[in-house]
């Protein structure tokens, strides 16, 4: 079994910031196969930078790879709870990775311009992380932000348990002022599984190219005017979905493929309060027990409560309402490892 070597990033911790940990690491050795290692950045504090936060210069496989984690101490599914990495509204893609294999998970990415605030462009896996508020650049159309994008095509990609919310472009390019902004960005042959996607400007969740697994995903509330698609379709909360989905949810009944689906439901319904963040899922919710468990189903959810069984229902999104209604009290990170409850 790899050796994993954890290596604190933020202030108390060794490093600065997640590029220096990577020059570090990579100082050390390059060839993490050979050296039998898994690097684990562990986000200690809050971070406020200007420029892209980058994993890359390694040699990776399934068991030796990068891992970029927060430390928190308890788990909830609300901006303000995670490591937040504040991009001071600049024009960049805020945590990249071009090594095949990297995780990246428990971590808040906001306030960055036209880019993607989560970008792996390898195999990866991307799990309980929050991407909200993109700073809006001006004048360029298609200066458009994402939340989270995986552009690889290939397998043993997965991008599960999810929030990402209000991510907008305000330009002016036309002759008026138009809004631009995708929540999730996926490519062919990725498991993308319980998220939750809300106010995107385009639209909430596009499979690019089309072969992407989209199960039980929230996607509510579009407000484009213009949109530009590679796969086709018609600009709304889901974007060139194939049959190789079910169990989603939108506001508007732009699901063009897939089976079992809740469209056009009321977004006042669902949550909690998304007028504050709250997206944590109220009783009576249309999403409660529409979703399924299968083989991809992430077994908790983003807050540590159990799914259902493969076969079973689950509710559709990010967020597991608890037996009794919302949870009172958290469950401490230390129990969770890779996303699943260890006791």
């Amino acid at each position: 079994m790899a050796t994993i070597n954890t290596r604190t990033i933020g202030s108390g911790g060794t490093y600065a910031d997640i590029n220096t940990w990577r020059i570090a690491v990579l100082a050390i050795h390059t060839d993490f196969v050979s050296a039998d290692v898994i690097e684990k950045g562990e986000v200690v504090s809050n971070l406020s930078t200007s420029s892209e936060q980058n994993i890359s210069g390694a040699t990776t496989d399934s068991t030796r790879y990068w891992h970029l984690t927060g430390n928190i101490t308890n788990v909830v599914m609300k901006a303000g709870n995670l490591r937040k990495l504040d991009f001071n509204a600049q024009r960049v893609s805020g945590i990249s990775n071009s090594d095949s294999y990297t995780e990246i998970s428990w971590l808040e990415v906001t306030n960055w311009q036209a880019e993607s605030g989560i970008h792996a462009s390898q195999i990866a896996n991307v799990h309980h992380c929050i991407a909200h508020e993109t700073a809006s650049s001006g004048t360029t159309y298609w200066d458009t932000p994402v939340g989270i994008e995986i552009s690889k095509f290939g397998t043993e990609l997965s991008c599960n348990n999810n929030l990402v919310y209000n991510i907008s472009n305000k330009h002016t390019a036309s002759s008026s002022e138009n809004y631009q902004g995708y929540g999730m960005d996926m490519y062919n042959n990725i498991n993308c599984y319980n998220n939750t996607v809300f106010n995107c400007s385009t639209l909430c969740i596009r499979d690019s190219y089309s072969g992407i697994k989209l199960f039980n995903n929230i996607a509510m509330l579009d407000t484009s005017w213009t949109y530009y698609s590679n796969a086709g379709g018609t600009a709304g909360c889901f974007e060139g979905l194939s049959t190789s989905g079910g169990y989603n949810m939108d506001s508007d009944g732009t699901l063009p493929g897939g089976f079992n689906n809740q469209l056009s439901k009321t977004i006042g319904n669902q949550f909690i309060d998304y007028t504050t963040d709250d997206f944590n899922l109220k009783s009576g919710a249309d999403a409660l027990s529409n979703g399924l468990v299968d083989a991809n189903t992430p077994t908790q959810d983003f807050e540590g409560h159990s799914r259902a069984a493969i076969g079973q229902p689950c509710d559709i999104g990010a967020d597991e309402l608890p037996i009794g209604g919302p949870l009172v009290g958290r469950t401490p990170i230390s129990s969770l490892v890779g996303g699943k409850l260890t006791g």
